[in-house]
């Protein structure tokens, strides 16, 4: 039988997938931290020139450039900390593009190398790197050494993302894979309301870098206890684990079956030999290599992008809307929680 059949043997959305989906796709609230942490990180405090006393923008149009400058905040940023004001300013903003540019290239990295070499490896190493460039960022002396570590960061969100969002759907019959992959989006806008009110508390910008990084830290362990994604590993013809993983999860659904009631189909000679003939790889030039494909690819390349720039310019813009940026980025987080209600219920209709 193939997969699905399978699945359904074995139980569409069961304790098991339960258990796997919760586990991965609470990893989005420290996805979240690292998304909008920048909001607060590289937000621009209120300074002024103490000799003379000049407050404000007023201190960029001194004829002579000030040597005493003090902020005035109760917050820390790499602004106050590298001195990104006046014609310096411009960079609190590029970090932020290095940090997308990244999540862009994590992306076209994980994603290819999550089918060739597995959903688990590539997570781990995600989760690591997460965890190492979170919290080195927090040491950084200089604003370089920051901006190539955010670029960093940027990319083991990116491509992790997309790993969580694949298991946490491939493995769930499919009426169940809108609500699994919808709840993926439910906890990264919780980690975005979250993340204000950890911003809140830790005003300071290394610490803040610290804590949003070391509980990636405690995910470590989860690599005993998170399986590699079934579904994969029958697409890589490695039926017999395949199998081994299914019948636990039935086991755990509560599910009486047999080994094998849930014998996947092995590939007959003929099917072998056509495997064989046909080309091993396939590259990104595929989705533009006939006309169908490419009008509904480029749709969608176009329609990402237009919600990608809608949504983390309100998004990261948050904390400049309102008197108070922490409940700003906070309600920023909770009001997309009545959108992700609607698609569970219309995306199937």
């Amino acid at each position: 039988m193939d997969f699905d059949s399978a699945l359904s043997k074995v139980g569409e959305f069961g304790l098991a997938q339960v258990v796997q989906s919760s586990l991965m796709t609470s990893l989005g609230i420290l996805l979240a931290f690292q998304q909008v942490n920048l909001a607060f990180v590289a937000k621009e405090p209120s300074f002024l020139c103490t000799d003379p006393n000049i407050h404000g923008e007023a201190v960029c149009q001194m004829e002579k450039s000030c040597e005493n400058i003090k902020f005035v905040d109760e917050f820390t940023s790499i602004v106050s900390e590298f001195k990104l004001i006046c014609g310096e300013n411009y960079k609190a903003s590029l970090v932020q593009s290095m940090y997308m540019i990244g999540v862009l290239f994590g992306g076209l990295i994980w994603g290819p190398q999550s089918d060739a070499i597995g959903r688990r490896k590539t997570l781990f190493a995600g989760i690591v790197l997460l965890a190492t460039t979170s919290i080195l960022s927090g040491t950084t002396q200089t604003y370089l050494q920051f901006a190539f570590l955010k670029f960093i960061n940027g990319a083991a969100v990116g491509g992790t993302g997309l790993v969580i969002f694949v298991y946490s759907t491939e493995n769930v019959g499919a009426s169940y894979r809108v609500l699994a992959g919808t709840m993926v989006q439910v906890v990264f806008a919780l980690g975005i309301a979250a993340c204000g009110g950890l911003a809140y508390l830790i005003r300071d910008w290394r610490q803040l870098s610290f804590a949003s990084g070391i509980p990636f830290i405690f995910y470590l362990s989860l690599y005993w206890i998170l399986p590699e994604s079934p579904r994969w590993l029958a697409s890589k013809g490695k039926l017999t684990q395949a199998e081994a993983l299914l019948f636990k999860m039935a086991l755990r659904n509560k599910k009486q079956i047999l080994r094998t009631d849930i014998a996947l189909a092995r590939p007959t000679k003929s099917s072998q030999k056509e495997k064989v003939s046909q080309p091993q790889s396939v590259g990104y030039a595929e989705f533009f290599r006939t006309p169908n494909i490419r009008r509904r690819m480029v749709i969608q390349i176009f329609t990402w992008f237009a919600c990608s720039v809608v949504y983390m310019g309100l998004t990261m813009g948050a904390g400049d809307i309102g008197s108070n940026a922490y409940i700003s980025l906070a309600l920023s987080g909770l009001v997309e929680l009545p959108a992700y209600v609607a698609c569970v219920l219309l995306l199937d209709v």
